[in-house]
């Protein structure tokens, strides 16, 4: 089994053991949503993407999800675990071709990353309404993080958006470069990157953190207040953390 898929199967495991345990707790990310809600935005995520993926299809899918946010914890727990399977079978037997994703035309793999960030951000949303959430653990975080950066802000970019200037998000054994041109770049932290800059350029502004908690604070969840450092440069980061915030979330 590889990493990702491991890790996935781990997250939703634990997702489906949170719907069990707390259902109707409220969700702090989703207001008026309670975690059956969030479990049945998981199942329609998961459908969209094993219908995607097998049939090829480049317009948004229209899953049956078979339960809803009324049924009993157990129904929504094993039609989690039933539609985790069939996502993982679709993706083991993908190819190239590209596919619908809410980001446009890609290839099968962004859901095998795109299911990793529903799996350990929402199994995250279902323990924090119970008061417990699973620490993010650095590899697994780092790996989210070039997913959002490669997906979500990627798309933003290319949709003409541009800040004031470059934004460094440093989570320390890596960094990442937006810059107001539209290019994404990504390099190791031991490559040279001077203060706050990437591979010895010169200074810009940087939201620095430790894996977890930068890739929560991309995620807009508060896992650790104040723990994100933040070294604004001609207010680049106030229009990144716009931007992060335009992102569309989910309003089901």
């Amino acid at each position: 089994m590889d990493t990702r898929r491991r890790w996935r199967q781990e997250s939703f495991e634990a997702l489906a053991e949170a719907i069990g345990r707390g259902p109707d707790a409220p969700v702090a990310a989703y207001a008026s949503w309670s975690v059956r809600d969030l479990a049945v935005h998981v199942l329609r995520i998961l459908g969209n993407a094993t219908l995607a993926v097998r049939s090829g299809v480049l317009e948004r899918p229209s899953p049956e999800l078979g339960v809803g946010p009324d049924d009993a914890p157990d129904a929504l727990a094993d039609a989690l675990g039933a539609a985790v399977s069939a996502a993982e079978d679709a993706l083991a037997g993908a190819g190239h071709a590209l596919v619908w994703t809410p980001v446009g035309a890609r290839e099968p793999v962004f859901w095998a990353r795109r299911l990793l960030r529903e799996a350990v951000l929402h199994r995250w949303d279902a323990e924090h309404a119970q008061g417990r959430p699973a620490p993010v653990e650095a590899a697994r975080a780092l790996d989210l993080i070039d997913e959002f950066v490669d997906t979500d802000v990627r798309r933003a970019l290319d949709d003409g958006w541009q800040g004031p200037g470059p934004v460094v998000l440093d989570a320390g054994a890596q960094r990442w470069r937006v810059d107001r041109d539209g290019v994404v770049a990504s390099a190791s932290a031991s490559a040279g990157a001077g203060a706050g800059g990437v591979s010895g350029e010169g200074e810009v502004a940087r939201i620095g953190g430790d894996a977890e908690t930068l890739w929560l604070w991309l995620m807009r969840r508060e896992g650790r207040p104040g723990a994100v450092a933040v070294d604004d440069v001609g207010g680049a980061v106030s229009a990144f953390r716009d931007l992060v915030d335009r992102l569309k979330r989910p309003s089901r």
